[in-house]
């Protein structure tokens, strides 16, 4: 399990290999690493960055490919990772 820390972290969950609506994710959120089977939900090429629907012309990098408590495997963006455990 991974704590993901930050003020601006995005999320772009995916469903058969298509993108779904960017959402924020608060600091401390707790995500964990995909499967391979879970992984095979995402598509071949994640973009290394992302532009801030709130804030125009400011991006943030690539963070990883997770697992969120929501049960939806996303593409992240502006976490910095913090192992737990």
């Amino acid at each position: 399990m991974i704590e993901l820390i930050g003020v601006r972290i995005w999320a772009i969950p995916y469903r058969d290999r298509r993108p779904s609506a960017p959402r924020k994710l608060p600091c401390g959120v707790v995500v964990e690493e995909p499967t391979r089977d879970q992984r095979a939900g995402a598509p071949p090429n994640i973009p290394d960055r992302f532009e801030l629907p709130t804030n125009p012309g400011v991006y943030v990098g690539f963070s990883g490919l997770f697992w969120l408590p929501t049960g939806q495997l996303a593409a992240v963006y502006g976490g910095i990772r913090e192992p737990l455990g």
